[in-house]
């Protein structure tokens, strides 16, 4: 092999392990995120609600109204915000597993907020707990400032995919 032909041959493996070096420092883009907004409504006299958001990889549909569970991605977040007649209320959520958790994402056991401000955080633990067959409970309580009335609701939150159940029904 003459010494033209080796350098050559050098410089081609030079610039395909460059090329190859530079391809593997390339981070894949992060998967989507969503912002969940759980819209809770007791201004006629009972606790409805509407889940706002669309995440087709694993979480629940564009809108849904009184979902009996909410089906989110890990790195998503989920806000809530009430309205009442008056908008003088106060919303409480309480989540037992702490599977929600605030900026940073350490887990908290419950959010507040009041007379139509929105919750803060919600973002998704790093590490959530063992999910239970059927999903995360949670509870929203609402108390209505104006006319002294408290509403409950008790549905559940599914990180990842819908339960075992579900696909189990579905004949996957």
């Amino acid at each position: 092999m003459s010494l033209r032909t080796k350098s050559l041959l050098r410089l081609w493996i030079f610039a395909a392990m460059t090329m190859l070096a530079a391809t593997s420092m390339v981070r894949p883009a992060a998967a989507t995120t969503t912002t969940w907004k759980v819209k809770i409504d007791v201004s006629n006299g009972a606790l409805h609600y509407t889940v706002q958001g669309n995440n087709n990889n694993c979480g629940s549909g564009a809108l849904q109204a009184d979902p009996p569970t909410i089906t989110i991605c890990a790195d998503d977040t989920v806000k809530f915000v009430a309205h009442s007649k008056g908008d003088q209320h106060e919303l409480a959520l309480v989540l037992p597993d702490k599977v929600l958790g605030d900026k940073r994402r350490k887990p908290r056991a419950h959010f507040h907020s009041s007379d139509q401000t929105e919750t803060t955080g919600g973002q998704v633990v790093k590490n959530p707990p063992t999910m239970p067959a059927g999903g995360y409970k949670y509870y929203i309580i609402v108390i209505d400032k104006q006319d002294g009335k408290m509403y409950t609701l008790d549905p559940k939150i599914i990180i990842g995919g819908h339960p075992v159940e579900d696909k189990y029904r579905q004949g996957r």
